[in-house]
């Protein structure tokens, strides 16, 4: 009993000795820790404001659209249809025509001859005979302007007869124009006025005696429809159109859907003038006056100018594709060996000044929207939609010269990385005419880090590229590439900051403020109101933009403007909508007042400004020629000259080598007599008092 009571104590002890420790007894569950309350991040205060101020004073890029040439009747092809007694006052009138030249080439002849004798022994016999030539053209040509007058009033007198010929209204109103070949070309601007062509009374006279129906009646429309271009004659155009169309050759379909459209952009419907344009290259076909190459940039013009920023890009796209299109050429009979010979020991320019004419490269060929135009236009697309421009389909030199317009841009808006990604872009795709704004920025970025050997390399780099038409359209709107080529060329030759004077009080905000206006503005600068005020208060527009940039990239925009019309309002519009992008990287807030010029409306206002066109190649252009009438001279003013371009050695003003009255010649014999130094008389001394 004993012994059992010992085990049951033992087993016992066992069993607490393997059991686990007693439960603690319940206490409360401890608060967790917070963490200091943490306060929301103090908002980035905004860059520091700068105040600016800005005028505009014209467009970013040329809106011609070249020459319209359809084909009218020849010379020979008129003659032939002429009634004889017509026949005999043109004949009259070219015999008198072909004296005057001949006078023309010996006046030329002779004064070059007493020029290269400066001190010669002859110089006299020189002097004498030039002066005999110089009168003997003057005669020659009232010769001719007398018979050119005898032919007008034979021809006015036929043309009144119960019976007359349309023919005879063509050669009327052909010599009226003073355009007796028959050659005719219309230089051609997007919405903007012509002016009325002399003798479009006698073709109105002359559609009248011939029907549509008829052969004689449709060239005498079309010669009448292409002298019609004037804002007044637009009705008259516009019936001439509607009468040609039904009637029509499958050739002339297109021109007349490229005027039809273009009417439609006189009138300010830029969406209804873009669908004339697309039909016109539908009904294209081999002949056509207009090209399609020009159809193409109508197209692109017209969307632009619709707002239409997607089809836009494709009619820019189609541009650059038309240009890379080789252009048939008609073989050439092979020149004699001795000529070729000649030909081929002269350097590559002058064999384009001989083929092309030396007087005609000065012609710009009324101010075409060039390739770099198209870029620049086909680079606004991009922007206005938010397209990635590394991500763009298409021709690679379509993909380069665009790339090439938004490296620049991106340095001018002070984002150099950017601008590197995409010059390096635009060179990778291939060596273009339209790549050298790439390599320039290229070259601004290895300038700025002091690169030697690489500005050097790309400098050689870019004078491998081909060549491309570059016209200076100014940095009033924004700098491009050809501004940005001319500042490293400063830079090369000397240490100068290579900025032009109106630049240098200029802020870096500046550039922003510019390319973010010439977005907005470009697009319907030419619909923009009349200025209003005088003198210098004229203006269009006042904007005021005020933005703030905040170091994040993000950018608060506000702009204002002191007129309330469709176009300044669609301004201000756009400027809410780009300016946050174009702006991120301005080096500062801004205040900027910007003022549009009225000669922003017009690439060239009218007036005598209108009359020279808005280069010097429009304003010279047509008036160089073999010519003894009055005519702009070459190498000076030779406003009444004998020569080449009416200039040559003949009286005039001619400025020459900068001789302010000497008789400008081709290389300019400017004769300057220096001026007597002026001096003081001495002063009076008074008479003595008596």
């Amino acid at each position: 009993m004993r012994s059992s009571a010992v085990l049951a104590v033992a087993s016992l002890i066992s069993a607490c000795a393997n059991a686990p420790p007693p439960a603690a007894p319940p206490t409360e569950a401890p608060l967790a820790a917070l963490p200091p309350s943490a306060e929301p991040p103090a908002p980035l205060a905004p860059l520091a404001n700068e105040a600016i101020e800005l005028t505009i004073e014209r467009g970013f890029v040329q809106l011609g659209l070249g020459n319209l040439r359809p084909a009218l009747w020849s010379h020979d092809q008129l003659r032939a249809r002429l009634p004889a007694a017509a026949r005999r006052e043109l004949d009259a009138v070219e015999r008198a025509e072909k004296l005057a030249a001949d006078a023309a080439r010996k006046a030329s002849r002779a004064t070059t001859e007493l020029y290269r004798c400066n001190d010669c022994r002859e110089r006299a016999r020189l002097e004498q005979q030039r002066t005999v030539t110089l009168r003997a053209g003057v005669q020659a040509r009232r010769a001719r302007d007398t018979a050119v007058e005898r032919a007008s009033a034979a021809l006015e007198r036929q043309l009144g007869s119960p019976k007359a010929a349309p023919e005879v209204g063509v050669a009327l109103a052909r010599l009226q124009e003073g355009r007796r070949r028959g050659a005719a070309s219309r230089s051609v601007r997007y919405a903007e006025a012509g002016e009325r062509a002399a003798g479009v009374a006698a073709l109105e006279r002359a559609a009248e005696l011939a029907g549509a129906h008829t052969e004689a009646g449709q060239h005498v429309r079309r010669e009448l429809l292409h002298g019609l271009w004037s804002a007044d004659d637009s009705e008259q155009a516009r019936r001439v159109i509607d009468e040609l169309a039904p009637v029509a050759p499958a050739e002339w379909r297109a021109e007349l859907r490229y005027r039809a459209a273009l009417l439609d952009a006189l009138d300010g419907d830029d969406a209804k003038a873009a669908d004339g344009f697309d039909r016109a290259l539908e009904e294209h076909v081999a002949g056509s006056a207009v090209s399609v190459k020009t159809l193409a940039m109508a197209a692109l013009v017209a969307r632009y100018r619709a707002l239409d920023f997607e089809r836009a890009l494709g009619a820019a796209f189609r541009v650059f594709d038309e240009s890379a299109r080789p252009v048939p050429t008609t073989p050439v009979p092979p020149a004699p060996a001795a000529l070729s010979a000649l030909q081929a020991a002269r350097p590559a320019g002058l064999q384009d000044a001989v083929q092309y004419g030396v007087l005609g490269l000065l012609d710009s060929g009324g101010s075409e929207l060039d390739a770099d135009g198209v870029a620049r236009l086909a680079a606004d697309c991009v922007e206005r939609l938010g397209r990635d421009p590394l991500r763009l389909g298409g021709a690679a030199q379509a993909r380069a010269a665009i790339l090439s317009v938004l490296a620049t841009r991106a340095l001018y808006r002070n984002d150099p990385e950017r601008a590197r990604q995409l010059a390096e872009a635009a060179r990778n795709l291939g060596a273009f005419a339209g790549s050298r704004g790439a390599l320039d920025v290229l070259r601004a970025l290895a300038l700025h880090k002091g690169e030697s050997e690489r500005v050097e390399e790309l400098a050689r780099a870019r004078a491998k590229l081909p060549l491309g038409y570059r016209d200076w359209v100014g940095a009033d709107a924004e700098p491009d590439e050809r501004h940005l080529a001319a500042q490293l060329r400063r830079k090369a030759d000397d240490d100068d900051t290579g900025q032009t004077a109106s630049e240098q009080d200029e802020s870096p905000v500046a550039h922003n403020v510019r390319s973010a206006m010439r977005a907005c503005l470009e697009p319907v600068r030419t619909r923009l109101p009349p200025a209003n005020g005088s003198g210098k208060q004229r203006r269009v527009a006042t904007i005021t933009l005020r933005a703030q940039v905040f170091p994040d990239g993000r950018v608060a925009v506000e702009a204002k403007a002191d007129r309330g019309d469709a176009q300044t309002t669609a301004v201000l519009e756009c400027l809410q909508h780009v300016g946050p992008r174009l702006l991120a990287r301005a080096p500062s807030s801004v205040s900027a007042t910007v003022v549009l010029d009225e000669a922003v409306r017009r690439p060239s206002p009218p007036g005598l400004a209108g009359i020279w066109g808005s280069s010097l190649g429009d304003g010279l252009g047509g008036g160089l020629g073999d010519l003894i009438d009055s005519q702009p001279g070459y190498g000076g003013l030779g406003l009444r000259g004998t020569g080449l371009g009416g200039g040559g050695t003949g009286d005039g003003i001619g400025l020459g080598s900068l001789g302010t009255r000497g008789r400008g010649t081709g290389a300019g014999y400017g004769r300057l007599t220096p001026a007597k130094p002026k001096t003081k008389p001495p002063p009076k001394t008074p008479a003595p008092e008596r």
